[in-house]
């Protein structure tokens, strides 16, 4: 990790939570490798289904994304999301983003 802050005990297990969801995961990684920012809810769902490592209906997708993932990440201020619009805006996060490029090297 690049940013020498210490992280909290709680925020640890905050990100290692949602990055122990596939969901999660692809989303950050979709992002990261896409060079997007700002996206929909219809459009990440068929992204990843069709790049990203998730095998189910497209439907059962942009649920679990709505009610779970996307919230997730919203909360942990690594995306905004608008439920009603379902715009998703990325907004990065340095630990994240490292402990998934961690992640990414042992898996």
């Amino acid at each position: 990790m690049t940013d020498t802050t210490p992280l909290s005990p709680d925020d640890l297990n905050a990100y290692l939570a949602a990055l122990s969801d596939p969901y999660c995961r692809a989303t950050i990684t979709h992002f990261k490798t896409q060079s997007i920012t700002t996206t929909t809810l219809e459009i990440l769902s068929a992204d990843l289904l069709a790049f990203e490592s998730i095998h189910t209906t497209h439907e059962k997708t942009a649920s679990h994304l709505h009610h779970a993932a996307l919230t997730q990440l919203h909360t942990l201020d690594v995306i905004s999301y608008d439920p009603t619009t379902h715009k998703i805006t990325y907004n990065g996060h340095e630990h994240i983003e490292a402990l998934i490029d961690r992640i990414n090297t042992i898996s």
